[in-house]
């Protein structure tokens, strides 16, 4: 099977979910997975990587399916136990000195979309260039096997709450009572950094009260 209809744009992908051609499913996760793993090996880079994940519908297997094909291909991969915010990934790429990263999300899409996001050691997305080689390595691709079982370690917890305290202390010149927030509702709170980092660390405070 041929996988140049996966158009990977500047930092990733975003498509719909499905069977057919051109759509995000397991076997193009893996692709996909697969193209970017030897893109960064065609660098020489090789080392961790982190694999982090929205809420939306087969974000948490798609993410799994990722983790298990970068592993596969030599990299000492860490995966999140549960869906996070998205700007949390750059923050564990940071602080575990990670060489890459995957966000398996598709932003402010609906609900039929799911994406895979390439990040950089730096915890940006990564640039044009990266994006085109990717592109090159599933125009090439005819074949990418199931993935095995390969070993996939979990983010530390300590982290998420790491992530948390930082977002909250930064934006301490906003003042909230998080002793009167019972509830906190926005209908993208994995979408963005406004809804991932805000809303998340309003939850959690309040959570801990």
């Amino acid at each position: 099977m041929k996988y140049d209809d996966l158009i990977f744009g500047t930092a990733g992908i975003r498509s719909q979910m499905g069977s057919k051609k051109g759509m995000l499913n397991v076997e193009a996760i893996r692709a996909i997975a697969f193209a970017h793993a030897k893109m960064l090996k065609s660098k020489g880079i090789c080392g961790r990587a982190a694999v982090c994940y929205d809420s939306r519908n087969n974000s948490a297997l798609f993410a799994k399916e990722a983790a298990m094909v970068l592993a596969g291909c030599g990299f000492e991969v860490y995966l999140s136990k549960e869906a996070a915010p998205t700007p949390f990934l750059s923050f564990v790429i940071r602080r575990m000195e990670c060489c890459t990263g995957v966000n398996i999300t598709a932003s402010h899409n609906t609900a039929e979309y799911n994406g895979y996001k390439v990040y950089g050691a730096n915890g940006a997305q990564m640039g044009a260039e990266e994006s085109v080689l990717i592109q090159e390595n599933l125009c090439r691709l005819d074949v990418v096997e199931t993935a095995s079982a390969w070993p996939v370690k979990e983010i530390p917890h300590t982290l998420l709450e790491e992530y948390t305290d930082s977002v909250v202390s930064s934006s301490s010149e906003i003042a909230v009572d998080y002793s009167r927030i019972n509830v906190v509702y926005t209908p993208h709170l994995y979408a963005a950094a406004w809804h991932g980092g805000r809303y998340y660390a309003m939850c959690a405070q309040s959570c801990r009260r």
